[in-house]
């Protein structure tokens, strides 16, 4: 099966435990999900009847995360796939997400200070 890995630069993941007015957090999943989009069709991930759905992420600081509060991240990203035409739909018969991916924090001091996160997903074509 063929694999693409999609950089992506939303900014701060979106979260389950997010408490912004919906005007801030439309913007947000927008600006995921454009970006997915774009960046999906800038790797060259070609239109796919069934994939696997894998986000990764690394945090700019250690501390306790739960990789489930991420889904709304995913969810705003396979909405960007499905935008692209990469995905005809984001039901069960076209796509099989994996719970999200925290790695370890990174040690790099600019990406601390500027608290920025690393997003990736991977895409998985299924038979």
């Amino acid at each position: 099966m063929r694999r693409w890995t999609v950089d992506l630069d939303g900014g701060e993941p979106l979260s389950a435990n997010d408490r912004e007015g919906w005007q801030a957090r439309s913007e947000r999943v927008r600006t995921w999900r454009r970006n997915a989009q774009l960046r999906a069709r800038l790797v060259g991930v070609p239109r796919l009847a069934r994939a696997r759905i894998t986000l990764h992420a690394v945090p700019p600081v250690r501390r306790k995360r739960d990789p489930s509060n991420l889904m709304p991240t995913q969810k705003a990203v396979l909405d960007g796939l499905v935008a692209a035409g990469i995905l005809p739909d984001d039901d069960p018969e076209h796509v099989v997400e994996d719970m999200p991916v925290l790695h370890p924090a990174t040690e790099n001091e600019t990406a601390r200070m500027l608290k920025r996160w690393r997003v990736w997903v991977e895409i998985e074509e299924l038979p």
